[in-house]
């Protein structure tokens, strides 16, 4: 597990006391269309298992999957934390880094530039109310073993697996908490989170 020490943050003089990999994604045809599921996981350096706190979605897309793992990760944790967000979404860290969507879309009522709705303004309220109480920071990465960064990639296909494992597996719960063995490459379910 060495191989895969503390990843680097392009977040200077922001130290987290939590860094999370979120991930969420969703079948978008055939007849499981809308199925979905997201994920997050809690770097820590040197473990051969990590829990791993995930849940299923019915008729969703994948952004708002994404969404749904960043809003259970931040919510995970107390406020007046310091989280850093590891996500392979551009949708999520882009419209929440960029002053150009997220403070635009809410100076306009929720609307585009173009003057359409914004999707998904529920969820964005959501990550704004919990990122108010708690000093959170997103970092993008590429996602599916993409990023040159081994850390990365790796942490990242965590989340990726649980969230396929959950749809392939049929596992219908709103949230539940498993274990990764991070040897053997398993999870386990652990409980339902309450």
């Amino acid at each position: 597990m060495s191989k895969h020490s503390v990843p680097t943050l392009k977040t200077s003089g922001f130290n987290p006391e939590h860094i999370i990999y979120t991930d969420g994604g969703c079948h978008n045809n055939g007849p499981r269309k809308g199925d979905g599921a997201w994920a997050f996981v809690e770097f820590i350096e040197g473990v051969d298992d990590v829990k791993v706190y995930c849940g299923a979605m019915m008729d969703t897309t994948n952004n708002r999957a994404e969404m749904m793992a960043i809003i259970e990760g931040i919510r995970h944790y107390a406020e007046h934390t310091q989280i850093l967000v590891i996500s392979d979404s551009g949708y999520c860290v882009k419209g929440y880094n960029h002053p150009a969507y997220l403070d635009t879309w809410m100076r306009n009522g929720w609307r585009t530039s173009s003057g359409g709705q914004v999707l998904n303004p529920e969820l964005w309220m959501t990550i704004l109310g919990l990122t108010y109480n708690h000093g959170v920071k997103f970092q993008l990465v590429r996602g599916h073993y993409k990023d040159p960064n081994k850390t990365h990639a790796f942490w990242n296909s965590i989340v990726d697996r649980a969230c396929t494992y959950i749809i392939k597996n049929n596992i219908l719960r709103e949230r539940l908490v498993m274990n990764y063995n991070i040897p053997t490459k398993t999870f386990t379910i652990l409980e339902d989170e309450q």
